[in-house]
Order: structure tokens, then C-alpha cells, then sequence
């Protein structure tokens, strides 16, 4: 079974530097529904299923990339939400919030959406449906969970590589079980 994971493409947003806790979360919010760069044009031609998230990047990079394919919007592709890690009203940069909030994450903290082990539960629930379908299929993803669902694929047999420090946009990772 051949899964072809590629990230999202460039999302038009801009963010500030300085944020609140809720400017943050606000901004978070709307990154999530701003459309993306349709200039970095590359497509596909397939007709494997191919998953994408429910985050309106998802379905449009699907779009950028396979035209007028049928796409499979499933929560399992879902991004990692982030939150700010406090409620306190104080200004502090962008790099903060999300080190911060991805430290809460890490640490399984209640404060954010999701924890850490419920993002690797997750990953392993992708797994097992991709499994049980059992047929080369395509997924359009965001970084932070192509990072967990990438060591997972490794962990369950699959081979391929992947960088776990910078996934760049329109990046397209083959992983590949016998």
C-alpha cells in the first residue's frame, strides 16, 4: 500500500507580531479560513481516494492540485489546534504564543483542544482506517499532525523519509508498505 501525504499549500495571511491572548486566538481562527496562494500550480492526475481535512486549506489545495477529483473531508486529517496558553491579557510575540501553546500540547495540558496523546491516538486511528481500506490513497495535511502521522507511519512498518523540523508547503511525503 502506497499513502502519498503533502501538505497544504501557502496560506494568505499575515500575521502580526504582537498578540493578546485573545488577538491571538482570533488570529488563529481566522488563519483557518483564509484562502491560500493558488500561484505555486502543480497537479496530479489520479484516481486513488484522496483524504483531506475539514480545514477549508485542505479542500483547496486538493482542488489546486486534482482539479475535479471527489476529495473525502474526514476530522482524522485535522491540524493540531492551538490556543493561547493563557487567558491573561498581555501582549507577547507571535513565537511566544505558539511555543508556548505547543509546550501545553506537548505536556498534555487540558488548556489546549487537544493533547498530545490524544493527536497520537489520533494518528494511530488514521492508520487503522487507511489500513482497513487497504488501497494507495492520497492525503492533504498540516504540518503539525504530518509530523505525528509521519513517525507513526514509520513505527507500523511503513517506509519512507521525512523531516520533522520544517515540512514546507506543498511538500509530498511517499510512504510505502509491503
Amino acid at each position: 500500500m502506497k499513502i502519498i501525504i503533502i501538505r497544504h499549500a501557502k496560506v494568505n495571511y499575515k500575521w502580526k507580531f504582537w498578540y493578546t491572548s485573545q488577538e491571538f486566538n482570533k488570529s488563529c481562527n481566522e488563519y483557518d479560513i483564509s484562502p491560500i496562494d493558488f500561484s505555486n500550480k502543480y497537479s496530479i492526475n489520479t484516481k486513488q481516494p484522496i483524504y483531506i481535512s475539514e480545514l477549508s486549506r485542505s479542500y483547496d489545495t486538493a482542488k489546486l492540485i486534482f482539479g475535479s477529483n471527489k476529495f473525502i473531508r474526514m476530522n482524522l486529517f485535522n491540524e493540531v489546534p492551538l490556543r493561547a496558553f493563557t487567558d491573561k491579557e498581555i501582549k507577547l510575540p507571535l513565537i511566544i504564543w505558539r511555543i508556548f501553546g505547543r509546550i501545553q500540547w506537548y505536556m498534555n495540558s487540558k488548556k489546549q483542544i487537544e493533547t498530545k496523546n490524544q493527536t497520537y491516538k489520533r494518528s494511530k486511528k488514521t492508520i487503522d482506517f487507511l489500513e482497513r481500506k487497504n488501497e494507495d490513497c492520497f492525503i492533504i495535511c498540516h504540518a503539525c499532525y504530518m509530523r505525528i502521522l509521519l513517525r507513526e507511519l514509520k513505527y507500523s512498518g511503513y517506509t519512507g523519509s521525512y523531516s520533522r523540523i520544517n515540512i514546507m508547503n506543498l511538500q509530498k511525503f511517499v510512504f510505502i508498505k509491503e
